[in-house]
Parts: structure tokens; C-alpha cells; sequence
């Protein structure tokens, strides 16, 4: 067996769910620029309309999509290897994710510095840390690194995830269909006992928010569609399933938008683009395209670089006195296009030094994925 591998549509899903976040994020601080946030989609807030969650769930897009590929990239290694090389897999990961995770600390909180804004310096360790989900979690977050809270989730996922899978060998279906059960099964009791005995409620929420059985979803699916599962693949794959699960994807677009179990049912319409995608049938959006591939490949840089190139515009004197419904387009398209500009340099003056040495622990590489 080859150990390059190609996924299709991967990049193209990853650049969709990083839009999304940049957009929503883009919305909520329009008051930056003189325009009202609730107008068109806005925040939540009490007295004001439910706002569009797009970033929300696109968050959970990359969870569903994380915990697949890194499952099945760890079962092609079995397969080739009749093992898995733990230390390999955590060089891969900090080559990966540490440098423009620990470049924008500094940077940002210089940012801060300079024009003098405040925020709580004790919460720095939580990020050193890498469980800046805790920090997001008691309400001391650090503005400018929101966006940590779900790559930290992610780290924590991938220190135990490889143990796992290699000490569970032959059982890791099981396994994982276990500990899939009991989360779930514990956000079920939270959710009923919570009323009675309010410390449930924190611990539901942190368990919400960090929503580590999204990725163990994702894995599963990985499992399935690995050992060629013919009733997973036929139910994923069918056309009709196929067009629930895209228009699921685009319902958040909708401001109020909440069903029951909706981050679960998000998880498993990403699953279904996903399986559609690499198998190349009833696809319906053709996600495997230069600009989706380009785009994907940056996702990580658009991801993080975001924030602070929406906090530095907000800051740049840009305000509409007259607002008009395009101001909300430009500025859009202002933070979109500097965005992706000041990624695609990280991606291969900052980042690709550390990718090429990510070459020599990489066992089993997906091609159209390579570099993330």
C-alpha cells in the first residue's frame, strides 16, 4: 500500500468552515465600523434578535472533519506499519499547530500593549497551557485569541487519541463506540439532573462547548468508511441524504436558527459531505477545485490570523456616518482579503519551514492534505 493517500474535498470543507467563522466574526464587531450588528444578523442579546451561529457551527464542521482524518491517516498507518508510531504522530502535530500557535501570543498581546487595551493578564497560562477552552469557559478569554479555545480542544484530543487507537489494535471500533456513549450519555443526565444540582450545569457546559464527541463522531466514521462498511457507505452517500446534509450545513445562515441536537446533527451532515466528497458520488457541490485546495491549505492561518486583523481594522479609523447595507459587504471583504493576504505569508515564509520538517515524522500523508 502507497503511503501518499488522497482525499478529496477535504481542503475545500476546511476553507468553507474557516469563512464561516471569519464572516460571523466579521458581523458581531460591526459596531467597530459605525454599523449597527443586529441589523442584518448581529449577536445574541437579550432584547435583540437571535443572531445568525454560523461560527458556531462551523467549529463544529471542523471537529467532525478533525476526528475523521486523523483517525483514518492513524488506521492507514496500522494497516501499512501493523503499528502506530505515537511519538511521529506528536512531532506532526507541534510542527503543525505550535508556531502560529505560540507566534500570535506575543504578538497580539503587543498589539494590546500599544494601543493600551486591557485584558486579564492571569489568563495567559491557560494558553501557555494549551486549554484555553478553560479559560474561555470561566469567562476569562483573551479577545484577541478566542479562536483558541476549539484548537486547544483539538491538541487535548490529539495527545490521547493515538494511545488509544493504538492500544485498543482490533478493538478500536468498540472502544470508541463506548466512550461515544457515555459522553453522550453524561450530557443526557447533566441535562435532566442540572435543574436540581446546578453543578452539573457548568460541568454540561464545558462538556458542550468542548464537544469532544463531535471528533469521537468523525472518528467513528473514519472506522466505518476504512473497513468499508457497505450500509455506512450507502446511507452516506445516498443523493437524498446528501441534500439534507448540505442544506443542514447552510440552515445556521438563519438568524434564531436552534433544532434539538443540532451540533450532533452538524457533526453527521459534515460526516456525509465528507464521505460524498472522497467517493466522489452524489456530491452536489464539487469541493475539489484549485481556489477550495488553496484556500484549505491556509485555513489554519485564516483561522488565527482573523481576529487580529478585524481588531487592527476596528482600530484603523474605517467609519461608515452614513450606513448603508454594502458597508457591511466592504467591510466583509476588507477583512476576508487581508486575511487570506497575511496567511498565505505565514503559510510559506512562517509555517512551510516547519511543514518541510514535518516531512520526516509523516508515515502515511494525504496528498490533497498534505501540509495540514
Amino acid at each position: 500500500m502507497s503511503n501518499q493517500l488522497h482525499l478529496k474535498g477535504l481542503n475545500g470543507i476546511r476553507a468553507i468552515a474557516a469563512l464561516s467563522v471569519l464572516v460571523y466574526h466579521a458581523f458581531t464587531r460591526m459596531d467597530w465600523f459605525g454599523l449597527d450588528r443586529f441589523a442584518i444578523w448581529g449577536e445574541l442579546e437579550p432584547t435583540k434578535p437571535h443572531s445568525f451561529r454560523v461560527g458556531v457551527f462551523a467549529v463544529t464542521v471542523f471537529f467532525a472533519l478533525s476526528g475523521f482524518l486523523i483517525t483514518y491517516l492513524l488506521l492507514k498507518e496500522y494497516e501499512l506499519k501493523k503499528d502506530i508510531n505515537v511519538g511521529k504522530f506528536y512531532m506532526r502535530r507541534i510542527l503543525r499547530i505550535w508556531p502560529l500557535y505560540f507566534l500570535l501570543i506575543p504578538v497580539s498581546l503587543g498589539v494590546y500593549k500599544l494601543l493600551d487595551f486591557q485584558y486579564p493578564p492571569s489568563s495567559i497560562v491557560y494558553y501557555l497551557l494549551l486549554i484555553a477552552n478553560v479559560a474561555l469557559y470561566l469567562k476569562v478569554p483573551i479577545p484577541l485569541l478566542g479562536g483558541y479555545w476549539s484548537v486547544c480542544v483539538e491538541e487535548q484530543f490529539y495527545l490521547v487519541w493515538p494511545l488509544f487507537m493504538k492500544f485498543s489494535k482490533n478493538r478500536y471500533f468498540r472502544n470508541t463506540l463506548i466512550l461515544l456513549a457515555v459522553l453522550m450519555a453524561l450530557r443526557v443526565v447533566f441535562n435532566v439532573l442540572q435543574m436540581r444540582f446546578p453543578i452539573l450545569a457548568a460541568y454540561n457546559e464545558l462538556m458542550g462547548q468542548s464537544r469532544y464527541h463531535v471528533l469521537l463522531m468523525g472518528a467513528l466514521a473514519a472506522m466505518l468508511y476504512v473497513d468499508n462498511n457497505q450500509m455506512f457507505i450507502k446511507i452516506f452517500s445516498n443523493k437524498y441524504v446528501v441534500l439534507a446534509a448540505w442544506i443542514f450545513i447552510f440552515l445556521p445562515v438563519i438568524k434564531g436558527f436552534r433544532v434539538l441536537g443540532q451540533h450532533e446533527v452538524m457533526a453527521l451532515s459534515t460526516i456525509v459531505i465528507i464521505v460524498s466528497q472522497i467517493r466522489n458520488q452524489n456530491k452536489l457541490i464539487n469541493l475539489e477545485n484549485k481556489v477550495f485546495d488553496f484556500l484549505g491549505k491556509i485555513s489554519y492561518g485564516i483561522y488565527m490570523f482573523h481576529p487580529l486583523v478585524l481588531f487592527l481594522l476596528g482600530k484603523s479609523g474605517i467609519w461608515f456616518a452614513h450606513p448603508q447595507p454594502w458597508n457591511y459587504a466592504i467591510v466583509v471583504v476588507l477583512v476576508t482579503a487581508i486575511t487570506i493576504l497575511v496567511s498565505t505569508l505565514s503559510y510559506y515564509y512562517f509555517e512551510g519551514w516547519f511543514l518541510n520538517l514535518k516531512k520526516k515524522y509523516t508515515v502515511i500523508e494525504d496528498s490533497g492534505f498534505r501540509k495540514q
